[in-house]
């Protein structure tokens, strides 16, 4: 019998649940193995080298991930039959595992009880390895927004996060906060945060559209090849057109920056060190 999709989704959320941290936990350990190896993250090093930093703790975490999921992968049996509730839970699962027992219980040789237990899970173990790639995409857009945040407070930067500012449209980030935006817009700033581009970047062109004037930013970290083994190619001259046609900006790692040399794109050292002080001095008057 197939396991049934919703079975197969409700399994995978409870190895998640069971095995990984939350995000912000995820990001912070990150932080604490940089810092262990390269020293505290000071307001000085991240306005020199703010990319350098965020792309190693991406890496750093992005490792963390990849050990957590093979444990999940080659380990998922324990953690169900750990389960009280497997069998109401996870019927079918539940059901084949039990095959499998029942095959290493059994009197044939080992290499028929091998191709027999690979067979009756390998359903199994394939619906668990597309759950935990699917969970690496989620985790890896909220841990680009954690680290922002985390330098953004270690800078003492004013913001507020996931603003909404009409029914069904939320911000990522709002520099000073969201009254600044709604009554004096030309004078805040707004980030959207995506670690890649694809299509996905102009759902972020299509926000605030009526606070024209406004000084938004799209923030990435695509074209060094960091989120995927081939983004260097995802940030195209059509899409940089696009975004500046819109009157957004892009930033993102100085090298990218740098290669490109659009005035649409500004590195994350440009933002903390020009844009965001430029801006904030607006604020108190």
């Amino acid at each position: 019998m197939p396991i049934p999709k919703d079975e197969m989704k409700r399994f995978n959320n409870f190895l998640r649940k069971s095995r990984i941290p939350s995000s912000r936990k995820m990001s912070d350990r990150s932080i604490a193995n940089y810092e262990k190896e390269h020293g505290k993250i000071t307001p000085v090093l991240l306005r020199k080298n703010f990319s350098q930093i965020i792309a190693d703790c991406i890496r750093i975490e992005n490792r963390m991930f990849d050990e957590i999921m093979n444990e999940i992968r080659e380990s998922w049996g324990i953690d169900l039959l750990r389960n009280t509730e497997r069998n109401n839970s996870f019927p079918v699962i539940s059901g084949l595992t039990d095959q499998a027992i029942a095959v290493l219980n059994a009197k044939d040789t080992t290499e028929e009880k091998l191709g027999s237990v690979i067979k009756i899970l390998q359903e199994v173990n394939d619906g668990v390895s597309f759950g935990m790639k699917q969970s690496g995409k989620t985790r890896a857009g909220a841990a680009f927004q954690n680290y922002l945040e985390s330098f953004f407070d270690r800078l003492d930067f004013e913001y507020e996060r996931q603003q909404v500012i009409r029914p069904g449209e939320i911000l990522d980030i709002v520099f000073p906060n969201l009254k600044t935006l709604q009554q004096r817009h030309q004078d805040a700033i707004i980030m959207e945060c995506q670690t890649t581009l694809k299509d996905r970047f102009r759902l972020s062109l299509g926000k605030a559209h009526e606070q024209v004037g406004t000084t938004k930013f799209i923030a990435t970290l695509t074209g060094a090849n960091i989120i995927t083994a081939s983004d260097d190619g995802d940030l195209t001259d059509a899409k940089i057109n696009e975004v500046g046609d819109n009157h957004w900006r892009l930033v993102s790692l100085r090298e990218v920056a740098e290669q490109k040399n659009s005035p649409t794109i500004i590195s994350f050292e440009d933002f903390v060190n020009k844009e965001y002080p430029n801006r904030s001095g607006l604020w108190s008057t």
